[in-house]
């Protein structure tokens, strides 16, 4: 029996699909099979794929560190920072600190209960924020009798509707395989995070980065919601 290979897609888009052109040239390359014999179709293909320049391996590799420039806000940093529109913001709850960015390129950190009132008036403020996991940020700050408002882009809720049967929706992971970017580990590529900013949650990624990856993240969702057409359904029924 001939061995027929429809299509070979990544998990996340179709787009990653072989190409007509490439599934012909594996179909008429002579490979056959039977029954009893499925490891040799099996290795002949893992040798086309490898050949075709498609295995993981290949796409781990242009995968780079995100190293924004983070740092500690000052008071007066912190003031502009919150006065502005557009900025993402993510929270810590182990260590009580906040990050926020409004450029990918660089990110602030604070701690929560020596800036409350700041970051209280931001939160229940009309700027427009985006954030990733917004539900739970949400139920952290009632404790707290803080009202998080005008959020206008969650990217774990963007991502959950671009891709529903996704099984994990963890900001590393869908920067990984979003932005073939990795967020792991980055404080120790070099000097753009100092010593005394250096701020690592429990599985020793910088703070800072999730903040400045959810404006990296919105914009791609974004693009994508608007091409298939589902960014009112976002807005309207998705959002909180």
């Amino acid at each position: 029996n001939l061995f027929n290979v429809t299509s070979f897609c990544s998990p996340v888009s179709s787009s990653t699909c072989l190409s007509e052109n490439s599934m012909m040239a594996f179909r008429s390359s002579s490979i056959f099979c039977t029954r009893d014999k499925p490891s040799g179709v099996l290795s002949s293909f893992k040798s086309f794929i490898k050949k075709m320049g498609l295995t993981g391996e290949a796409s781990k590799e242009m995968r780079t560190s995100f190293s924004p420039n983070c740092k500690f806000a000052s008071k007066d940093e912190l003031k502009d920072i919150l006065s502005r529109d557009n900025v993402s913001f993510y929270y810590d709850k182990l260590s009580d600190m906040f990050a926020f960015s409004y450029d990918e390129s660089c990110a602030y950190v604070a701690e929560f209960s020596g800036n409350k009132n700041e970051i209280t008036k931001f939160l229940e403020g009309d700027n427009k924020k985006y954030t990733h996991g917004l539900k739970g940020f949400i139920a952290e700050m009632l404790t707290y009798d803080v009202e998080i408002k005008n959020v206008i882009f969650d990217t774990e809720i963007g991502a959950y509707l671009l891709e529903p049967s996704r099984k994990s929706y963890d900001i590393e992971g869908l920067s990984y395989d979003y932005l073939n970017i990795s967020l792991t580990d980055s404080a120790k590529s070099g000097d753009q995070i100092s010593l005394e900013s250096m701020l690592e949650t429990a599985d020793n990624v910088s703070l800072g980065n999730f903040a400045a990856a959810v404006l990296l993240l919105k914009n791609y969702e974004e693009k994508l919601m608007d091409e298939r057409g589902c960014t009112e359904l976002f807005n309207t029924i998705e959002m909180p």
